[in-house]
């Protein structure tokens, strides 16, 4: 990361057209991989939280465009043609799940009750805990309240599960 700023990467969203068609794809990928990096920096590392926040709703916003464009919406090309950026925004959303619940085990040591807290922090943070779907929360708030015996089983369930969702 160059050192940009929501702010900045939203001003050059405007700047390249309000309702997007047009604008070159490599731009935009550009763009949500700036994003990206300002997440990981800002909302799960040590970072600004409201400047990570901002940055996951301005990446939302985009990975909407990119999974609702229509055919008339795109100035050249086939929309079809989105389909590989689609598969890669879904695997990289899984991943960065996969790698949210190894910080949360590893950050209290990997043992069962360590797994157990990391998983009471996970659900303690909303910015993270958010970003899983209804099944893993309820998996996520089983394995932290839940017994510690079964916590690693538990654990490696719901991770290989939600691993196996990037397989296709």
């Amino acid at each position: 990361m160059d050192g940009r700023r929501v702010k900045d990467i939203v001003n050059e969203l405007d700047s390249l057209g309000a309702g997007l068609p047009g604008v070159p794809l490599a731009r935009l990928i550009d763009l949500r991989h700036d994003l990206t990096a300002l997440i990981k920096s800002e909302l799960y590392g040590d970072g600004n939280k409201v400047e990570g926040r901002a940055a996951l709703i301005v990446r939302q916003s985009l990975d909407e465009f990119f999974f609702h464009t229509e055919q008339s919406e795109l100035a050249k090309g086939n929309v079809a043609e989105l389909n590989p950026l689609k598969m890669g925004i879904i695997l990289e959303t899984l991943a960065e799940q996969i790698t949210l619940l190894e910080q949360a085990s590893n950050a209290s040591g990997g043992s069962r009750k360590g797994i157990r807290t990391g998983m009471l922090k996970l659900i303690d943070d909303p910015d993270r805990f958010d970003r899983f779907n209804d099944e893993d929360k309820a998996a996520i708030r089983e394995i932290a309240q839940g017994a510690s015996f079964f916590a690693k089983s538990r654990f490696r369930r719901l991770h290989e599960g939600i691993r196996r969702r990037g397989i296709i």
